[in-house]
């Protein structure tokens, strides 16, 4: 069977247009892997690319049109289908996406899976330590209180399994054979990055769209903290100016990106030494794009 190809690394690295370029080399078609570009109304300020009018095919975004949590099940079912498609067509998969826990679920399998799943009985509430402390004080003791990722991942397991998310285990179990692209910058570059991309959402109508979504979305990305919304509403009702919105978007977005770099490090050291010939990092501020895509058509054809 094709390897598919994930292609993992902050935000603002460059990821989406890397795949592309790749996709146009290999024949292949993208998968999306990115928890924000998954809702409909989201687009400017999740970085969404303009996927209906792309020369390569797209696939997983605008999945969620109403304000419900995609559940990381529900990821892994719809991702296995469309890889099975891809391949089933002589094409190639290539995921892309900042969110590490999808990427997680195509690697890993859960231990002690229930044999039914029941369906959420939460919509992404205000999750706190001490909330997971009530109903695991096992996991939530290895859980620092101020690990809000950790708190809200440990409680989703929970909301969505009805098990505790301590009686779980990671086992490595990859869906598919793979090749890992992992893409970073220099730190530097990474930021100036950000900060510049930061402006141009604006620019491009970011507030436009924040200013069109429904109360009830409104409410939906201010309790998934979604970077960048509920900075522009505050802005949008007076609480701040607009020199105060771009810093507190620029610095969001860099915390994040920092936050997904130790988070894909750390996964990649869970997988398997025997598999590490799998994983390729790639630093684009050291070499040119192309050198890096000719270098893996010639790996993969």
């Amino acid at each position: 069977m094709r390897k598919i190809i994930i292609i993992a690394g902050p935000t603002g690295v460059g990821k989406s247009d890397f795949a592309e370029l790749l996709a146009e080399k290999i024949n292949g078609e993208i998968v999306n892997a990115d928890q924000g570009q998954f809702y409909e109304p989201l687009s400017i300020g999740t970085a969404k690319p303009d996927w209906k009018n792309k020369t390569i095919t797209h696939h997983l975004f605008d999945l969620v049109k109403e304000t419900r949590n995609y559940n990381n099940v529900e990821y892994q079912k719809a991702a296995r289908a469309c890889i099975a498609d891809i391949h089933a067509r002589g094409k190639r998969a290539i995921i892309v996406g900042g969110s590490g826990f999808y990427y997680q679920m195509l690697l890993f399998e859960f231990t002690q899976l229930p044999e039914t799943l029941p369906i959420p009985s939460r919509q992404d509430p205000v999750r706190t330590w001490d909330e997971l402390y009530k109903v695991d004080p096992v996991r939530a003791k290895a859980i620092h209180p101020h690990d809000q990722y950790r708190i809200n991942r440990a409680l989703e397991i929970f909301y969505s399994y009805n098990v505790l998310p301590s009686s779980f285990g990671l086992v490595y179990k990859p869906s598919f054979s793979y090749h890992f692209l992992h893409i970073n910058r220099n730190i530097e570059e990474l930021y100036e990055r950000i900060n510049k991309r930061s402006v141009l959402m604006l620019a491009e109508g970011w507030l436009e769209e924040t200013r069109s979504l429904t109360a009830e979305w409104k409410n939906f990305v201010k309790l998934k903290k979604t970077i960048g919304y509920a900075d522009i509403l505050n802005y949008q009702d007076g609480s701040i100016d607009y020199e105060t919105l771009v810093k507190n978007i620029q610095q969001k977005t860099r915390n994040y990106a920092k936050r997904q770099r130790t988070y894909f490090k750390t996964l990649l050291k869970k997988i398997p030494i025997n598999d590490h010939w799998c994983i390729q990092e790639i630093n684009l501020t050291l070499l040119p794009v192309d050198l890096y895509l000719n270098q893996l058509n010639k790996l993969l054809n």
